[in-house]
């Protein structure tokens, strides 16, 4: 994925903005607002939308900071970052016949990070970064989802050392 907009060098690496998080400033910067002017009525209109602006400048700078302290530890650890491409949502999939269930349609089936929505049933467009391991059979759902969790750890390493994921 290529990144939208180019915000420009730190440390060395390009930092790139998709258009997805327009979507989600907005959310935040309207999230925000609304709940300035719950808490602190007596704040001008004014006043609130220029906090839950800033504030949401500030949650995107830490998320900046975050995603940089990924890039120092893969290039630490020998694995070149020569960018990173900021967009919203980032997760790990399974394609396969979901053996722990007893499936038996080939689907794929994907976990998004950092998302609490029920997606089920909706399209989605996925692309896919990296191998991690094959399809296998787990003695039960807690088997399952402790490996799914270590899935999330490898997978998160490897998009932030990946050139233009998230």
């Amino acid at each position: 994925m290529r990144p939208s907009i180019r915000l420009g060098r730190v440390f060395g690496i390009e930092i790139g903005l998709h258009y997805s998080w327009f979507v989600i400033a907005l959310l935040i910067v309207l999230s925000l607002s609304a709940h300035f002017h719950i808490v602190n009525p007596q704040w001008s209109l004014g006043l609130t939308w220029s906090l839950a602006a800033i504030t949401g400048l500030l949650f995107f700078a830490s998320i900046v900071a975050h995603e940089l302290s990924h890039a120092a530890v893969a290039n630490a650890r020998g694995m070149p970052v020569r960018s990173i491409t900021l967009f919203a949502l980032g997760g790990v999939a399974n394609i396969g016949l979901r053996p722990t269930v007893g499936g038996l349609v080939p689907r794929l089936e994907a976990h998004l990070f950092d998302i609490d929505i029920d997606l089920y049933g909706r399209h989605l467009r996925v692309a896919l970064v990296d191998f991690i391991r094959p399809e296998q059979k787990f003695d039960g759902l807690d088997a399952l989802k402790a490996q799914i969790a270590a899935d999330a750890i490898q997978a998160r390493a490897i998009l932030a050392a990946t050139p233009s994921c998230p």
